[in-house]
């Protein structure tokens, strides 16, 4: 059927023939184990994160490890080696642990959450939960990427908020660039 100007009817009158095609792709989607999701996250400005996060650290992702854990199925343990204590106790190392993983074949992801790679550098919002282990705050969000150019000044980009320094020069103010030392101030200065 062509639809011209002169026949434009309301979606909800076309046939199911006319658009059997998405049941067909539908059933085959369900068939292979092909999956769709999406994540909304409301963004949560640096300084808020750092007033929930029990502890914010620089540091390398120096280790990461998936594995079966019982009732919880698959985690992933990041290891990091800390830089810098910007709150919370002073401490050289910190291990997250996070839902999902790859172990083999199988691959558990979670919408949205922090992903880490080893050695990379990153500024990390961090709490605990009531078994004691430490979590990324706010999924993907309290990952901050720390990027140091080679004679430049190290600046950090994350989900929302950062940007290139040599990115285009018309952009949201959320996605202006954010060094490094002034992610530092802005995070110590919501510290409460």
């Amino acid at each position: 059927m062509n639809l011209g100007e002169d026949d434009k009817r309301p979606a909800e009158n076309c046939s199911m023939r006319e658009h059997g095609w998405l049941s067909v792709l539908g059933a085959v989607a369900v068939a292979c184990g092909w999956t769709a999701s999406a994540a909304q996250l409301r963004p949560v400005v640096p300084e808020d994160l750092a007033a929930r996060a029990e502890m914010v650290v620089v540091a390398k992702v120096d280790a990461i490890e998936t594995v079966r854990e019982g009732t919880k199925g698959m985690v992933t343990h990041v290891e990091l080696d800390v830089r810098d204590v910007w709150k919370g106790a002073v401490t050289n190392r910190l291990v997250l642990t996070q839902p999902g993983g790859t172990l083999g074949t199988r691959k558990v992801v979670v919408t949205g959450d922090a992903v880490y790679r080893r050695g990379e550098e990153v500024v990390v919002f961090a709490v605990r939960n009531k078994a004691g282990e430490w979590l990324t705050l706010e999924l993907g969000q309290g990952r901050f990427q720390v990027e140091r150019p080679g004679s430049g000044t190290p600046w950090v980009h994350g989900v929302f908020f950062g940007g290139d320094p040599a990115g285009p020069v018309a952009r949201p103010s959320n996605r202006l660039p954010l060094t490094l030392e002034a992610f530092e101030a802005r995070v110590k200065g919501g510290v409460r």
